[in-house]
C-alpha cells in the first residue's frame, strides 16, 4: 500500500517509472527516427511557426529529422493504489 511507504521509498518508485517512461518514450522517438518518421510533426511546426529559420537552417525535412532530438522529462505528481 502507497500510503504505508516511507518518503524514500516513494520517491525511490517515482523515479523508477520516471526513468522507465522516459527510456521508452526515447526508444520509440529514436526507431521512428530511423525510419524517417516525425512521429511530433516537429518539422510541420517547425516550418509554420518558424519559416525562414527552418528554411534557413535545413535544406529537407529529412535534414531536419536527422538533427532532431528530444529530451524526455516525466514528471509523476501522484501515485493512486
Amino acid at each position: 500500500v502507497i500510503a504505508n511507504l516511507k518518503t524514500e521509498e516513494f520517491n525511490a518508485i517515482k523515479k523508477g517509472v520516471s526513468d522507465a517512461v522516459s527510456k521508452q518514450i526515447s526508444a520509440c522517438f529514436e526507431k521512428s527516427k530511423g525510419f524517417g518518421c516525425d512521429i511530433f510533426n516537429a518539422y510541420e511546426k517547425a516550418y509554420k511557426w518558424h519559416y525562414n529559420k527552418t528554411l534557413e537552417l535545413f535544406d529537407s525535412p529529412e535534414d531536419f529529422l536527422k538533427s532532431l532530438k528530444l529530451n524526455v522529462l516525466v514528471e509523476i505528481k501522484q501515485l493512486d493504489y
